[in-house]
């Protein structure tokens, strides 16, 4: 992984120093789409029948505005999917599929005109539903709730005047998980259960391409 992210940081770094001084006004809008994708699993070697494959991806709609040359606002709609399936007899899957929001601070560091790296903090939150089935038919739906925080580096180059291109991974940050939410038991019992994780989580998982049109 470090090598394929030395590589690309390397190629547009490259491209950057050779490119003309074509990089927009400092009080651009921005408008494009941000997106990301994962496929990997658990491999059991004791018993394939624990062994889990899993996909995920992330895909919507970002809006961006310059406050100058430095700093940018904006805010990510990102719709998720996350598909694990179980290597056993039932073929269990559970499929999550929602949406968040994700507003956010961007602060660039120039390399040059056209080549920027940066530093974003965002707040997210979002719902959604998880869907148990497997091979007899069953289906099992809850409704999940979601809210992260936390910080992310990236690369931008733009092209010219009104595109750019940029690739950010997650570095560190907070999230929270609500499964069954607004659900009781027979005695009226909330079933709700949160889970939460701070941490590093620079991997593939978090990676992410964007292409922008500046106006």
């Amino acid at each position: 992984m470090k090598k394929v992210l030395l590589i690309t940081v390397g190629l547009l770094l490259s491209i950057g120093m050779q490119a003309q001084d074509t990089a927009p006004n400092s009080t651009q809008g921005w408008i494009g789409g941000t997106g990301g994708f994962n496929a990997g699993g658990i491999k059991d070697e004791n018993d394939d029948t624990k062994s889990v494959s899993t996909f995920k991806y992330n895909v919507g709609p970002s809006f961006g505005y310059m406050l100058d040359n430095d700093m940018a606002v904006g805010i990510n709609m990102l719709f998720y999917a996350d598909n694990s399936i179980l290597n056993d007899s039932m073929k269990s899957e559970t499929a999550q599929t929602g949406f968040t929001f994700q507003p956010f601070f961007r602060y660039y560091f120039a390399v040059n005109t056209n080549f920027k790296f940066y530093g974003d903090f965002s707040v997210g939150f979002g719902q959604g539903t998880t869907t148990y089935s497997d091979i007899t038919g069953i289906t099992k739906e809850s409704k999940n709730g979601k809210f992260n925080a936390g910080i992310t580096a990236g690369a931008q180059y733009w092209f010219n005047s009104n595109w750019s291109m940029a690739s950010s991974i997650g570095l560190l940050g907070y999230s929270q998980y609500t499964s069954n939410v607004g659900e009781k038991d027979s005695a009226g019992n909330s079933l709700e259960k949160v889970t939460s994780d701070f941490g590093l989580n620079a991997t593939f998982s978090t990676l992410n391409f964007s292409f922008f049109h500046h106006f």
